[in-house]
């Protein structure tokens, strides 16, 4: 995917937004009750996050490898909860249940 300048670009991105993930979740830390836009911007993230995880697996040539790399465990950790919780209407309640996953974000920086 970097070999191209679009696929840079979309790297660049994906790498901005995880250091700007680890950064809100650690602000959000300090408040007893997160601001209005944190769960904006954790919603608006993890979706930007499903959408490059998937197509990073729909173009790999073996994709059944990609599904089941550490890259894609790592996505999978960390997006999931967010997803779920969202596509149930549970954000209200759960957002606080899956820090651990949100600890894990720091994972994406690094790779």
């Amino acid at each position: 995917m970097v070999s191209s300048r679009i696929g840079f670009f979309i790297e660049v991105i994906s790498a901005l937004l995880s250091v700007f993930s680890c950064g809100i979740y650690i602000a959000g830390t300090y408040h007893t009750v997160p601001p209005a836009w944190y769960e904006d911007a954790e919603i608006s993230m993890s979706t930007f996050f499903l959408v490059y995880w998937l197509f990073n697996v729909i173009s790999a040539p073996k994709r059944i490898p990609a599904l089941f790399s550490l890259q894609s465990a790592i996505d999978a950790i960390t997006v999931v909860p967010v997803v779920i919780t969202t596509l149930l209407g549970l954000c209200e309640m759960t957002f606080g249940v899956f820090a651990a996953a949100r600890v894990l974000k720091f994972l994406r920086v690094i790779r």
